[in-house]
């Protein structure tokens, strides 16, 4: 099943085609086998190179461009209610790539409660290693976005304190200078501050 994934994704996919294939992959992967992370991280390789895009259909609303103002409060709601999901009501009409968060959060979330935390910290060392302070600092608008949310989604699927640093850190990397980005980048702090209040952690 992995080298049919990997020589699919050989070939550059539309989104729809992406986001078929994550409604046809990710129950299997988190309920059929035990919690095997390389399949989504085939899928990590493509998305990251895409972090940019706002994972359009085409011929898909440019509504679905816009970055939501919400609060860093209501971000965080928004992002547990997704993760509150059981996986065989997943929504069709969800993006590849909040489909690919919505399944890593799972997986993740799968690891914890088996106390295997050395498989959470080589899916975020795969992450974070794609992500060095130079190529966060050329992320546009959406690309951030994408990826506050895939951190957001992963600090609260496992046990905070383990993650909490590393996650921190790379948000400092994100640079403040560009004004298009200060309120998101600083809503993405206040809502890490309020994770750090929850887990009772030293702000």
């Amino acid at each position: 099943f992995e080298t049919i994934i990997k020589n699919y994704l050989k070939n550059d996919q539309s989104e729809e085609n992406l986001g078929v294939l994550m409604l046809l992959i990710t129950e299997t992967i988190l309920t059929v086998w035990s919690p095997k992370s390389e399949i989504l991280m085939l899928l990590w390789e493509v998305n990251q190179r895409k972090i940019n895009s706002p994972f359009l259909i085409a011929g898909q609303s440019p509504n679905f461009m816009q970055v939501s103002n919400n609060s860093a409060e209501a971000m965080l709601d928004q992002l547990r209610k997704q993760q509150a999901m059981p996986i065989n009501k997943i929504n069709v009409n969800l993006s590849s790539f909040t489909m690919f968060t919505y399944a890593l959060g799972k997986m993740v979330e799968k690891f914890s409660l088996d106390n295997q935390k050395i498989q959470i910290q080589k899916i975020l060392g795969r992450i974070l290693s794609k992500f060095p302070a130079g190529k966060l600092q050329q992320l546009k608008e959406m690309g951030i976005h994408n990826i506050l949310k895939l951190l957001f989604t992963l600090a609260m699927s496992t046990d905070f304190t383990e993650i909490s640093q590393k996650v921190t850190n790379m948000l400092l990397q994100i640079p403040l200078d560009k004004s298009n980005l200060q309120q998101q980048v600083m809503r993405a702090h206040m809502a890490m501050i309020m994770l750090y209040c929850e887990n009772q952690l030293n702000i």
